[in-house]
């Protein structure tokens, strides 16, 4: 199976006239009588809504993304329906005498209709969620004519409204056991939304509101469902048939209706306005009813599919009827009057709409739809003396809940897209991802990369969907090629880019949608840059994710701790140290003139000017110049009070002396790391060695050309031995020696890449393959000159220090 092809960012949307909308509300306000605190409650809000953002249905507008604001204040942007197309809640009018007024619909509309709220409805219960909002301003009608919900999800988020200072649900829509909360019960799920469903079929089938009067008169609506629900309770006789049924204020043409003939549509909408909770039918088994069995006759309607084809591919689009034999597979010409946001996910036109200078609360507070009481007037005019509680305050505005939705302005978007897209759109050149290193820096760890890494580096052309441009050649007057001009910007500015993110996004889109056979592709073009939009499921196809990965997902223990939850990278278990490294570095001007807490302040506002791709770079070139062991963390534990005398003696004798673990102590004080005799011989023809012993011990072995002194002769050496311009410098000497200050010394004195070797010149006598040199050795000696300084001889002549550098050369 493919694993990408039916995920919601990148499934390819067959709509029209797409629009994003936003609805603002804040979460609780006061504390005073409850026991969480609004930024807990903001935050469940927010954990909440990551499983409204999952949801994928044909009759069900897409939650794209939740925003915090100012004040706490939140912004939901989802999927919105404009003008051009149509709401059932345009059939509600006001007359002139202000009655609501509503225009009726056949029974053959009314019943496609019902079918498709109630899949709504159904895959709903399937995720545990309830409506609780439904109402006919949010059933809306896209131009394709299929129906789809909105606002579903505000009753979910706020955790059934106790996040919230605001009651959700249209009065004139919830049954009894919504007001008077009984809905927390297991068998009132889904079923508040069948009652909603089934005031809305009576009204629009009769042509009448189902509550008469002022529909502002909220407390006789109230009233009416206790009375109703009283009724219930009697058992003596059905509800809408009770003799005092027409002293609740419902019309007299709903009632009419309810207690008509006994036909399959009426049967239908008293099942739905069952009071008795337990005996209302959910919706799933009303998708079962005999009144929507002309649906099922004609298969699921004419007009709509309520399934999917599983994997998505763009070969899904063809019409296979309208091809014949002269038909081409090649690409064709889009045409010029296409809409650049058509077939493109919601969540990727949020996207690019941030990139391009979008957002949210700007956007809105321009308009002037973010108005809040003034700090004044909300000052309370009495104040408790004995336990202070505030009274005679004025609610803040803020907190109240508007059902206005806010459409978003697309068409600096769409001019900005036309314009990558067009025939005057720009190119940008696939480049090489890893920079040309330093000359000046050895890679030594290359004899232990696999060759698997480069395996792909000469592929031709053809052999991707989307060959990069890099690779092609250009043909000039003269007969002559050369390669387009490539220019790298930095990943910082691409990132930030639209009209490059888009090119880039589509491709990997159609790349994934196409995995895992596209694998390959996907490793070719990851190499230049990963848009960050789809940086996961890009490296998920990287690293060979296949099969049910949902599902594998959430079998994963994720609440235990485990060692590996402080990997970021994917890589050795030392790139994140250097990626941290490399943060520091460029943030070390910042850090070093500000304070502790101003440090705490540039870390949290630096972060999103930091250039990653340099930070990344760094941290690879660090790693590659870096010996594994000069960065191996393993330490001795800090010894215990109980632990007994001999406990040294009972676990270290087995050990040579360098194998036992240094004390996390004696690593904090030494200024220069430990090195293996493993990297030294990886690193001998760009190493300087630096031999502290006595001149008797280093007579009798050493390691080959290696210099024999000590830190009285560090400050007179120290530019000749700089001249010499080895990359790394390695400190040699015994068990208990001063080999670890003298290292500290040579940071001092700017000395590259300084460590002491693990186990000194004892190590090396016991390795195999490692021979100790006890060839004359190079004596330094120092004598008084006329003016007191030291003088540097060797081997008690007159020859120059030069002369022994040309000696160990």
């Amino acid at each position: 199976m493919a694993t990408f092809a039916t995920n919601k960012e990148l499934n390819v949307s067959t709509g029209r006239d797409v629009h994003l909308s936003v609805s603002s509300f804040s979460a609780v306000s006061a504390v005073e009588d409850r026991d969480i605190a609004p930024a807990t409650a903001t935050t469940e809000i927010f954990g909440c809504f990551q499983s409204l953002k999952t949801l994928l249905h044909p009759n069900l507008c897409e939650y794209v993304e939740i925003v915090k604001g100012k004040h706490d204040r939140l912004f939901v942007v989802f999927e919105y329906f404009d003008y051009h197309t149509y709401r059932v809640g345009k059939l509600y009018k006001r007359g002139e005498d202000g009655s609501l007024q509503v225009s009726s619909v056949g029974i053959s509309i009314i019943r496609e209709w019902a079918f498709q709220i109630l899949k709504a409805l159904a895959y709903l219960n399937e995720n545990d969620i309830t409506h609780h909002n439904l109402a006919p301003s949010n059933i809306h009608i896209d131009s394709e004519g299929k129906l789809k919900l909105s606002d579903y999800g505000l009753y979910h988020m706020s955790k059934g409204g106790a996040n919230v200072d605001f009651p959700i649900g249209y009065p004139h829509y919830l049954p009894p056991e919504a007001i008077y909360r009984s809905t927390d019960k297991l068998e009132a799920t889904g079923k508040v939304d069948v009652w909603s469903l089934g005031i809305i079929l009576a009204e629009i089938h009769t042509g009448s509101p189902f509550w008469k009067g002022n529909d502002k008169d909220i407390d006789k609506i109230f009233s009416a469902l206790r009375q109703l629900q009283s009724f219930a309770e009697m058992e003596e006789v059905e509800v809408w048939d009770h003799f005092y049924i027409f002293e609740l204020g419902i019309s007299d043409a709903i009632l009419e209706f309810l207690q008509g003939t006994d036909d399959e549509f009426r049967k239908f909408v008293r099942s739905c306005l069952e009071v008795n909770v337990s005996a209302r039918c959910s919706p799933e088994q009303l998708l079962s009813h005999p009144f929507l069995s002309p649906i099922y006759e004609r298969g699921l309607s004419k007009q709509h599919k309520y399934w999917w084809i599983k994997p998505f591919l763009q070969s899904q689009i063809l019409d296979i009827d309208e091809i014949d034999d002269d038909y081409s597979l090649e690409p064709q010409e889009e045409p010029h009057n296409k809409d650049v946001l058509e077939g493109i996910p919601l969540s990727q036109i949020y996207y690019f709409w941030k990139l391009a200078g979008g957002d949210v609360e700007s956007e809105l507070a321009k308009r002037g739809y973010l108005l809040s009481t003034p700090p004044i007037e909300r000052i309370p005019r009495t104040v408790k003396v004995l336990d202070g509680k505030e009274e005679g305050t004025t609610n803040d505005t803020a907190f109240l809940y508007s059902d206005t939705n806010y459409n978003l302005s697309l068409e600096e978007l769409r001019q900005r897209l036309e314009m990558a897209t067009g025939p005057n759109k720009e190119t940008f050149v696939d480049t090489e991802y890893f920079l040309a290193g330093d000359e000046d820096d050895m890679n030594f760890l290359a004899d232990e990369m696999s060759d698997e890494d480069n395996s792909n580096s000469d592929a031709l052309p053809e052999k991707y969907l989307f060959p990069d441009l890099n690779n092609k050649t250009n043909s000039t007057t003269n007969g002559t090629n050369h390669s387009p001009n490539n220019v790298k910007l930095p990943l910082l500015i691409r990132e930030k880019d639209v009209g490059y993110q888009f090119q880039r996004v589509a491709l990997f889109s159609e790349l994934l949608r196409q995995y895992p056979s596209s694998r390959d592709e996907i490793i070719h073009h990851a190499k230049v840059d990963i848009p960050p939009f789809l940086r996961g499921k890009i490296w998920a196809a990287i690293l060979g994710i296949s099969g049910d990965y949902q599902a594998v997902y959430d079998s994963y223990d994720k609440e235990s701790e485990k060692e590996t939850d402080r990997q970021i990278l994917v890589g050795p278990p030392s790139l994140p140290l250097f990626a941290g490294i490399s943060i520091l570095r460029q943030l070390r001007d910042s850090l070093i003139n500000s304070e502790f807490n101003d440090c705490i302040m540039i870390f949290s506002e630096s972060f999103p000017d930091v250039d990653i791709e340099k930070c990344i770079q760094s941290a690879l070139s660090m790693f590659k110049v870096t010996p594994p062991s000069v960065y191996y963390r393993v330490h001795e534990p800090r010894a215990a009070s109980d632990k007994p005398s001999n406990y040294e003696n009972q676990n270290h004798t087995a050990q040579r002396w360098w194998e036992q673990p240094t004390p996390i102590e004696t690593k904090k004080i030494e200024l220069a790391p430990r090195i293996s005799l493993k990297d030294l011989v990886k690193l001998k023809n760009h190493v300087l060695v630096i031999d502290t012993r006595s001149e008797q011990e280093f007579a009798r072995g050493h390691f080959p050309l290696s210099v024999n002194m000590n830190s009285a002769h560090l400050e007179q050496f120290s530019p000749t031995l700089l001249q010499e311009k080895k990359k790394y410098h390695v400190v040699v000497g015994k068990r208990g020696d001063s080999g670890p200050q003298f290292a500290a010394d040579l940071v001092n004195a700017n000395f590259p890449r300084v460590a002491v070797l693990t186990g000194g010149i004892d190590v090396m006598r016991v390795e195999e393959g490692v021979v100790v040199c006890a060839c004359r050795p190079t004596k330094v000696l120092v004598t008084k000159n006329k003016d007191g300084k030291d003088n540097a001889n060797v081997d008690e002549s007159s020859l120059s220090i030069d002369r022994i550098f040309a000696f160990l050369e």
